[in-house]
């Protein structure tokens, strides 16, 4: 829901030694989830996805 999603954002940041460019989404949770016998807990999560589909992704998060 989106109720759980507390922030998120596009990131982008450089790689193979600052000649190309990287880009993810980001998104931070209102609760963390505890999972693995309560050993491990996720506060949020990243999207990575190639260029084209970075635009269709955008486009999603544009309209909630």
């Amino acid at each position: 829901m989106i109720e759980d999603v507390v922030s998120c954002g596009k990131v982008e940041y450089k790689k193979l030694f600052g000649l190309l460019k990287g880009v993810y989404f980001s998104f931070d949770l209102n609760k963390e989830v505890v999972f693995g016998n309560g050993k491990q807990k996720l506060t949020g999560f990243r999207f990575y996805f190639n260029t084209e589909d970075t635009v269709k992704f955008e486009k999603i998060i544009h309209h909630l």
